[in-house]
């Protein structure tokens, strides 16, 4: 973590020394708004409690850990002064390999053995196992609103090619007489596709202020950083939209600038 502000831990951080802690950023703005949180001191749990006051001694950069939305006020302490009892006789250790790590997994039990022959060796699990299970909730509600959103657009798809197929057939009789009469198959082609953009523009008109609002409702599947109105999102959504809108009128199209004139008369 990148330090903000005083100093990281270091060999003077033991036990029977001052009791220090290192906060994030939303920890420091929270408690002190505007003012360093440097040589502050607070303690956990109630007035109470039996626990030592710690003295902050640095600011790090805020990191997303498993909540969504924004990151939490967070302290961090030295394992040797540990305040909170039920924590002092576990601990995590992360291990850094030049290959796939959990290759390593025999040499890291023997190397915890060879220390201490008493310590078992929990959970011991590469660092893509820890980031997939805890995204795998929201991973799998995204992947789900994903699916609807797909499924949704193959939908509008479908209607825009609907209407204007039925369009055109209503407008054979129509077609088939300005055809006759002149008319560049071009300036029908674009009257044709008009249809299915005007459709598309009438959708895009009243959905996206309801995207708008029901993008506040997916905020808590987001992680920090992540804004439910991302611009460029919206962008990609418009372009998907009218691509499909304009590929849903190609055929429809097509038959319309191919219609026999002849044909087109006697349409009834």
């Amino acid at each position: 973590m990148r330090l903000i502000a005083g100093r990281l831990f270091d060999e003077h951080d033991r036990a029977g020394g001052e009791v220090v802690a290192i906060v994030n950023e939303a920890f420091a703005r929270t408690f002190w708004p505007g003012r360093s949180a440097l040589n502050h001191r607070f303690k956990i749990g109630p007035p109470s409690y039996a626990s030592p006051w710690l003295r902050i001694v640095g600011v790090v950069e805020n990191v997303s850990a498993r909540e969504a939305g924004a990151v939490a006020p967070h302290a961090y302490v030295p394992l040797a002064q540990e305040p909170m009892p039920s924590f002092r006789g576990q601990a995590s250790f992360v291990v850094r390999t030049a290959g796939p790590g959990m290759s390593l997994d025999n040499l890291v039990r023997q190397t915890v053995r060879s220390l201490d022959p008493s310590l078992p060796v929990l959970s011991l699990r590469s660092m893509d196992d820890v980031v997939s299970g805890a995204v795998a909730p929201r991973s799998g509600n995204a992947q789900l609103v994903a699916l609807f959103g797909v499924a949704a657009l193959l939908l509008s798809a479908l209607g825009v090619y609907g209407v204007v197929a039925y369009l055109v057939s209503e407008r054979t009789r129509d077609i088939g007489i300005r055809l006759a009469l002149g008319a560049a198959r071009s300036t029908v082609w674009t009257s044709v596709a008009w249809e299915g953009a005007r459709l598309a523009l009438v959708g895009l008109a009243l959905g996206l202020p309801g995207a708008f609002a029901a993008g506040h409702l997916i905020r808590t599947l987001l992680y920090g950083g992540v804004s439910p109105l991302d611009i460029s999102a919206f962008g990609l959504v418009l372009a998907a939209v009218g691509f499909t809108s304009v590929a849903a009128t190609l055929i429809p199209s097509w038959r319309a600038i191919h219609v026999d004139p002849v044909v087109a008369l006697r349409h009834d």
